[in-house]
């Protein structure tokens, strides 16, 4: 595997570039079709372009190799209820914009979550 085309792949998703990021990961998966890493990210990619069935489809691959692959199993349970072209494409916002002290996390408890095919839709 090419660490730098893995490395462009993630800085084109951080960027919102999710074409960009579904080549490049697709370059990856032409040398070993059993990458999970690049077939998460492939997945999510197609996610953000509103793909969600080849998403879905990428996922339950990476769950056929790695059976555990948490990333996978929680992209699935989010893209329940969701169909292709619900997900309007979103450029993604550095995390430091979410975070008060980057290297701190916080927990909420929220009530009135909504439907599922809502849910799914935000990250």
């Amino acid at each position: 595997m090419d660490i730098d085309l893995a490395q462009q792949s993630i800085a084109a998703a951080l960027e919102g570039s999710w074409e960009k990021a579904v080549t490049l990961n697709k370059e990856i998966l032409k040398e070993d079709n059993k990458n999970v890493d690049a077939l998460n990210r492939l997945a999510r990619a197609l996610s953000e372009l509103g793909e969600i069935s080849k998403a879905k489809k990428i996922a339950q691959q990476v769950i056929d190799i790695d059976p555990s692959n948490s990333i996978a199993i929680k992209a699935l349970k989010k893209w329940t209820g969701i169909k292709s072209g619900d997900i309007i494409p979103t450029k993604t916002s550095s995390p430091e914009v979410f975070l008060e002290e980057p290297g701190k996390t916080k927990m909420v408890s929220l009530l009135h979550l909504g439907c599922l095919s809502v849910i799914g839709k935000l990250d």
